[in-house]
């Protein structure tokens, strides 16, 4: 038997449980019936045994929309021509949504004016556990969508009052032009090791409405299951199908990539070197590069690693969990900065464009070999800073050097 929160509750059990009343049977639980004597015994992993007369299946079923008693969650999947969603692969008994939440209709396609949340949709579970004043996961995802639905109907109504005057001011007769379609893509962000800054970079982004895809070691179905929203691609095609690759895998793995694949990529890296492999690794790329007297900085040594590639360094001197936490809306006073190091100044462009869109004041530093500032223990590396306040500290360490 197993039981989660409230804590009170598993106090209850563990009482019963000394009273000799209930009885954990622990893991790999066998449950055999003698017909005979209408007796059923339970064996328990760690060889706990029980002999009962009576026995209470409370296993659920396989969860199912197509076969759910809920007439409204069933027909959403099931009704034929008027079907408006699908069940989700990755999720199964759950409405498959995007990551803006909304709904993925049969033909693979998102929604544009229907939206689903809950605990009856693909999103990731992040309900729990809420409290007031703590800016909760769920508290910013119920933020964020009623920005969305916000901007949807102050849209229809700015189309629906444009369509009226143009119907005022046609001739009689005369059919209105048909408006030019306009095609508008979104950013799209390539995560290379969805570990932990490298989900939050991703979930961020996906909050956001970039749209992201990640390459790992994990199966796709592992990937879609802890990151709803994002593809999963092989690593090869990752650089090409993007406009910005975050390489968020530890140094040593980053500084044994394989050139080719990132090959005209805008690259961020977000690494530091940390414990003996990366030491190792870094040892190794300097003796190569000749570098004995350590003047290169990692990002200088992972650029030389991936020479066609436009490397920028930034987002390794911020938490992951502060990447997710953080994010403000432009024009916040109190905005976090984030320090971008690049010798490509289109390249530290199009990353600066992207941590904007995730909440964040992109500040240019200089260099990748300014870029040591952000390593750890130099002058940049820790701390909260607004875009004044990272500039200043930035023009002390110049004056200081």
């Amino acid at each position: 038997m197993d039981s989660g929160p409230p804590p009170h509750r598993l106090c209850q059990l563990l009482a019963l449980e000394r009273a000799g009343v209930v009885h954990f049977l622990g893991p790999r639980v066998r449950v055999s019936a003698d017909e005979s004597s209408g007796l059923f015994t339970a064996r328990g992993g760690a060889g706990t045994r029980v002999t009962t007369d009576a026995l209470v299946d409370a296993f659920l079923p396989e969860p199912s929309l197509a076969e759910s008693t809920n007439p409204l969650l069933r027909d959403l999947v099931t009704g034929g021509g008027t079907a408006v969603g699908r069940e989700s692969a990755a999720s199964p008994g759950t409405l498959e949504v995007d990551s803006r939440h909304r709904v993925i209709g049969p033909d693979g396609r998102a929604q544009p004016q229907l939206w689903a949340v809950g605990p009856w949709t693909s999103e990731l579970p992040i309900g729990a556990f809420a409290r007031p004043r703590t800016n909760a996961p769920c508290h910013r995802r119920n933020d964020a969508l009623a920005r969305d639905l916000l901007h949807a109907a102050l849209r229809h109504g700015k189309t629906a009052r444009a369509n009226a005057a143009n119907l005022s001011v046609e001739s009689p007769g005369e059919p209105a032009a048909e408006p030019t379609p306009r095609t508008v893509r979104s950013l799209r962000l390539g995560v290379l090791g969805p570990g932990k800054i490298g989900s939050a970079l991703t979930r961020a982004a996906l909050r956001r409405g970039v749209e992201v895809a990640v390459a790992g070691r994990s199966p796709a179905t592992a990937l879609a299951a802890r990151l709803p929203g994002a593809r999963h691609v092989g690593p090869d095609v990752l650089a090409s199908s993007c406009d910005v690759v975050a390489i968020t895998v530890p140094l040593h793995v980053a500084l044994a990539l394989e050139p080719a694949a990132f090959q005209g990529a805008v690259v961020i890296d977000a690494t530091n070197p940390w414990g003996e492999a990366d030491a190792a690794a870094v040892a190794a790329a300097r003796a190569e590069l000749g570098d004995l007297d350590g003047r290169l900085s990692t990002s200088e040594l992972l650029a030389a690693r991936l020479p066609a590639a436009h490397v920028v360094k930034t987002l390794n001197h911020i938490g992951y969990h502060d990447v997710e936490d953080h994010g403000r809306e432009d024009g916040d006073p109190q905005r976090r900065a984030i320090a971008v190091a690049a010798d490509d100044q289109r390249a530290a462009d199009a990353v600066g464009r992207l941590l904007q869109r995730i909440g964040f004041e992109p500040v240019q530093v200089g260099t990748l070999a300014e870029g040591r500032e952000l390593e750890p223990g130099a002058g940049l590396f820790s701390g909260w800073s607004t875009r004044d306040e990272l500039s200043r500290l930035r023009r002390e360490l110049v004056r200081v050097a």
